[in-house]
């Protein structure tokens, strides 16, 4: 894990910018293990998938959008638990901001991290899960093309270099793999760069203790 020589801003707010694939469900799954921890699962996502401006692809559109769902909505949850919840964890996806227009909904107060694995493995396991996802369908190049749109790790770099670059942060960057080699090791040095408090259940934690 790196955390690029970021400086330890006394916040227990933060968000965990993944991208697919990266075993980000297993890290949310670890902190959510601790119960005085509020994480949310994915607002954004929710946002671009099913709110009143979603912005997916219309082949994954299912059902008129849900009220409530706006990308200021979930800006304004997010503030709304800086003031009223002590340590917030939230996971989510940058494709999932729909472009650089909708930066401005990330919350200033919160500490911005990113979890990426390698895209060779990334990707691949991306494309295993779609062909799941359409096992009906032959059309190879249809299939590469939705893994390619679900998988692609360009909007992951493009809000790295944007924090990094323009607001003048220097991020902390976890490689997903040194999660699975070293999980004590990795979560301990994440919580001591994010100043999110340490539980030993991060190591023990139990399928299903958030909604995904």
């Amino acid at each position: 894990m790196s955390d690029k020589g970021a400086s330890r801003i006394p916040s227990t707010h933060i968000i965990l910018w993944s991208h697919v694939r990266s075993r980000s469900t297993v890290f949310a799954l670890a902190i959510a293990s601790d119960k005085n921890i509020h994480v949310m699962n994915e607002p954004f996502v929710l946002a671009y998938r099913v709110g009143e401006e979603r912005r997916c692809a219309e082949r994954f559109i299912k059902g008129p959008p849900l009220p409530g769902h706006k990308y200021i909505d979930v800006q304004r949850e997010l503030e709304r638990l800086y003031s009223d919840e002590r340590v917030v964890f939230v996971k989510d996806f940058p494709n999932a901001l729909g472009g650089r227009d909708y930066y401005r909904y990330i919350p200033k107060e919160y500490i911005n991290s990113f979890l990426v694995r390698h895209p060779k493995a990334s990707v691949l396991s991306a494309f295993r899960c779609i062909k799941a996802m359409f096992p009906t369908v032959d059309d190879q190049e249809m299939l590469v093309d939705l893994c390619i749109e679900i998988g692609e790790m360009v909007a992951i770099y493009k809000l790295y270099k944007y924090v990094t670059e323009e607001l003048g942060h220097r991020p902390i960057v976890v490689d997903s793999q040194d999660l699975v080699n070293a999980p004590r090791e990795t979560l301990e040095k994440y919580c001591e760069a994010t100043g999110l408090p340490f539980n030993e259940s991060f190591l023990n934690w139990e399928p299903g203790n958030i909604q995904l």
